[in-house]
């Protein structure tokens, strides 16, 4: 009785496995390319943009990014908005020469986060300046944007009018060591669940300002910690409303948007904070999505790690275990493996990433387990406190006195044209 129970449990957990694997490689070797590509080379029409990047703090690669962010090849309108917390922000002078050098980059300082994430903050005053645009872009500061990135970004929402588009978060390696390695599989792994399960990723999404508004998604951002799971969660709910009549958002991921990310996380604590962060959004703002990965990760750990040892078990019956066990970790390596195919090629060869067969899962259900007595989280000195909802209930910024000031009546953008 028991064995039948371990051997269902264990089938599920393979089945869900397969699902994201077969279902992203379905998606991005045969779906997109052949079905959905096709429609978007006969598009014509560039709808006005509005491509808007969060900023808090300095790096040397900065500047090449918000520059490739400022030329684009794109023949329709689009504006750039640059928006930072505060003048005193490390940023700040680059964005006003970038200001001042480009006619449609506009800088926007947002002011400091209190009811919300800083990101979401910052966003908000993006928008609140924005100038009629038919379409809102969400891009990141870290992500390097070819050319073509905001037409091929764009061109699917001319497919219909609740249509939203994403990319997709993997990155490629900057280096070969353990946690670069750890944060190019599990971005790997997002990418998967997004092109096989759904979901918007916030370094790069467009989305009709007239569905934006419909969704309400200002409203939710200016209480909530995250841009792209709260918006997504947004969007799911609208589908579930509108169930049987037809009127759903459809979201369309693109696997070869022109993109490159890389992994930045120096040390084994640094993709802890980082990996630990993003389970954070899922278990605040997808919550059921949450439980199930706890659940189903520390099946994999049970599986793959302690049901192997039974093979050495005296008893016929524990060895069945054992078998199941073995069996599971050989198919789990090969999907891990199989990663490879659906991420940018760079200097991940087969043996660099098989660091990460067995070792990528039991980290993300140690990062798991560290999420769930979690009611709080710390993302570029700021620390947020939230209710069990995902509201934010406490803003702690560094070397500020003040904590959740009450919000002014009205609050004024200060924006710097050229």
């Amino acid at each position: 009785m028991y064995f039948q129970i371990f051997l269902l449990l264990t089938a599920i957990l393979l089945a869900t496995q397969l699902y994201f694997f077969v279902g992203s490689l379905f998606y991005a070797k045969i779906w997109y390319p052949f079905v959905i590509k096709p429609k978007l080379e006969k598009t014509t029409a560039l709808p006005s943009a509005h491509v808007m990047v969060p900023l808090k703090g300095l790096s040397d690669r900065l500047e090449g990014v918000l520059r490739r962010y400022a030329e684009q090849d794109y023949e329709g309108t689009y504006r750039l908005t640059l928006s930072t917390e505060s003048e005193q922000d490390p940023a700040h002078a680059l964005v006003q020469r970038l200001a001042n050098e480009y006619d449609h980059v506009h800088h926007v300082i947002a002011g400091l986060a209190t009811t919300c994430g800083q990101k979401n903050q910052n966003l908000l005053g993006a928008i609140e300046a924005d100038e009629g645009s038919d379409i809102f872009v969400f891009a990141d500061a870290d992500a390097h944007a070819g050319p073509t990135w905001l037409t091929h970004l764009i061109k699917p929402l001319n497919l219909g009018e609740n249509v939203v588009s994403t990319g997709l978060p993997y990155c490629v390696l900057s280096d070969t060591g353990l946690s670069h390695v750890l944060q190019a599989s599990l971005t790997a792994f997002q990418a998967k669940v997004i092109m096989s399960a759904g979901a918007t990723w916030g370094g790069a999404t467009a989305i009709w300002r007239s569905t934006f508004e419909e969704l309400k998604v200002a409203d939710y951002w200016k209480v909530t910690s995250v841009d792209d799971i709260s918006m997504y969660k947004l969007m799911q709910q609208y589908n579930l409303r509108n169930l049987f009549n037809g009127k759903r958002i459809k979201l369309i991921p693109i696997p070869d948007l022109d993109h490159t990310v890389r992994t930045q996380c120096k040390d084994m604590s640094a993709v802890t904070r980082w990996f630990v962060r993003q389970v954070f959004y899922i278990k605040f703002y997808r919550r059921p999505i949450w439980y199930l990965a706890v659940w189903g990760n520390f099946g994999n750990f049970a599986v793959t790690t302690i049901a192997p040892f039974f093979i050495l078990a005296p008893s016929r019956e524990l060895q069945l275990y054992g078998i199941v066990g073995l069996s599971y970790l050989l198919c789990l390596t090969v999907i891990n493996m199989s990663l490879l195919i659906i991420r940018p090629k760079d200097d991940a060869g087969f043996f660099t990433w098989g660091k990460i067969t067995v070792i990528g899962d039991l980290f993300a259900n140690f990062c798991l387990q560290l999420s769930i007595p979690m009611n709080s989280f710390s993302w570029a000195k700021i620390h947020y406190k939230v209710d069990y909802h995902g509201k934010v209930t406490e803003v702690i910024h560094p070397d500020s006195p003040v904590i959740n000031p009450p919000l002014p009546e009205s609050s004024t953008l200060e924006e710097t044209h050229k």
